[in-house]
């Protein structure tokens, strides 16, 4: 019997959603960017302490408009949890970030929201500070964080098996 997760990843356009579900199903890094256009989903099977498990992973669009919000609402519905992605060099991207965790909270109350910080390679231009971080943090009541690069791969994939040992 395979158990089936779905994963919902939020967060503002460019922060780079997209890229870490490539990293994490293909073991790839797109190239050039993409914005997502409403949404998009990629399963992958793994065992997972000694279950089969299917992640189906919704890439939902960054963009705020009224219509991609209404949408990102339907997609949200039935996630088991979800990854609330900012952009380490935009702090822009952070403060949205309450944004995105009042969505997903609104949606499915009960459900774990798992926050990270992407582009942690890109060192010389980190904008915001981990006391920024921590304060959002105490605010909002993640169920964790850990930063990530979708293009060295770090943290990526224990991010994800994060979450789903939360789920299960």
């Amino acid at each position: 019997m395979v158990l089936r997760i779905k994963i919902t990843i939020l967060g503002e356009s460019n922060v780079g959603k997209t890229s870490l579900v490539s990293r994490y199903c293909q073991n790839k890094f797109p190239t050039e960017y993409k914005a997502t256009l409403g949404a998009d989903f990629t399963t992958k099977n793994i065992v997972f302490n000694d279950k089969k498990v299917e992640l189906v992973i919704w890439d939902i669009a960054g963009t705020t408009s009224i219509e991609i919000d209404q949408m990102s609402d339907y997609y949200l519905q039935g996630s088991n949890g979800c990854l609330l992605v900012f952009d380490l060099t935009q702090s822009k991207s952070l403060k949205q970030l309450s944004f995105w965790h009042t969505k997903a909270h609104k949606i499915c109350p009960d459900i774990p929201l798992f926050v990270l910080g992407n582009k942690s390679d890109l060192v010389e231009f980190i904008e915001v500070s981990d006391s920024d971080i921590n304060s959002l943090e105490d605010a909002n009541k993640w169920s964790g964080y850990l930063r990530t690069s979708a293009l060295t791969g770090e943290n990526v994939e224990k991010a994800i098996l994060s979450l789903v040992e939360l789920i299960l």
